[in-house]
């Protein structure tokens, strides 16, 4: 998440801005929890929704005024749960193309590679593996 990236990043700073955040910290108001908890708290509910109103018809009779109505929440907080998970997903892999972008450097190439382009085809590119990249020299 980019808010508590950013807010770590500030606190790891220090200065008046890290100096602000502990103060907030330890207001007795705040219960020993840390600002970034507050940020997660949002993202936390919306997947927890789809599983409390599936509690929530489990106990409701089929024939009750309401029971139509929580089927419909029901299928709304999974598409809304969905559609959150698939943005914060490609997010994510937004990022790390953007940190690969910075970080490696491709040296003899004919044209500049853009690794968070769009593809001729393919729409937004994805990065489908991670991992260590060992340069092996070839033996003719």
């Amino acid at each position: 998440m980019r808010g508590a990236t950013l807010l770590g990043e500030r606190c790891r700073a220090g200065g008046p801005w890290a100096d602000l955040v502990k103060q907030c910290q330890e207001h007795p108001m705040i219960q020993g929890h840390t600002l970034t908890s507050f940020l997660l708290k949002p993202m936390q509910r919306i997947t927890r929704y789809p599983l409390l109103i599936k509690q929530l018809l489990k106990y409701t009779p089929e024939g009750h005024p309401d029971y139509y109505n929580t089927q419909e929440a029901l299928s709304a907080s999974e598409t809304l749960c969905a559609q959150v998970n698939e943005a914060v997903s490609q997010r994510e892999n937004t990022d790390k193309l953007e940190w690969m972008q910075r970080c490696v450097t491709c040296e003899g190439l004919n044209e500049r590679l853009v690794f968070n382009s769009l593809t001729n085809t393919l729409g937004p590119r994805k990065l489908l593996h991670t991992g260590v990249l060992h340069k092996v020299r070839c033996c003719s």
